[in-house]
């Protein structure tokens, strides 16, 4: 969900997709980019309301956030990241495994941070293995201390 822009490195993704060959493995693009020329079917969706979208993060089996590499994004957290989160389905951060994102991410388990391609086909094997198995693929881990009320209750304390 949202725009491939300069700066964000698909290519550690479409390397692993690439490599896997999954034949029940269905990547959906919703936004207004194209994605670069695949091997691997690719199903695009327009931009979407934003509740429409917020229905996708929940329904799909695993969410994909590209960091930018641009310096000046350093230490910033992307307000996508905290829907994803929200929504309880797997994040697949392509990133280097640093920073406050991936700090993030490692301390509420939601999902894995990584700019190897052969680590993230690792991952998605092994969410898709878990799917064909009928387990459930939700995250559970602790988010309450990113709740925005619980943010306010902290503030207003200090």
């Amino acid at each position: 969900m949202g725009q491939l822009t300069t700066g964000r490195d698909a290519s550690p993704l479409m390397k692993a997709l690439s490599s896997l060959q999954l034949p029940l493995l269905e990547f959906s693009l919703i936004g207004t980019r194209d994605f670069p020329e695949t091997d691997f079917p690719v199903i695009k969706i327009p931009f979407l309301p934003h509740s429409k979208a917020l229905e996708e993060l929940v329904n799909a089996e695993l969410l994909i956030l590209i960091i930018d590499t641009c310096k000046s994004k350093e230490g910033l957290l992307p307000s996508k990241l905290f829907e994803y989160m929200a929504s309880r389905t797997p994040i697949l951060c392509i990133s280097e495994p640093a920073g406050e994102v991936y700090t993030l991410i490692c301390k509420t388990e939601s999902g894995f941070v990584s700019k190897d391609s052969e680590e993230i086909a690792n991952y998605i094997l092994g969410l898709y293995n878990k799917f064909l198995e009928g387990d459930n693929l939700r995250t559970k881990g602790d988010i309450s201390f990113v709740d925005v009320n619980n943010q306010v209750n902290i503030f207003l304390e200090g």
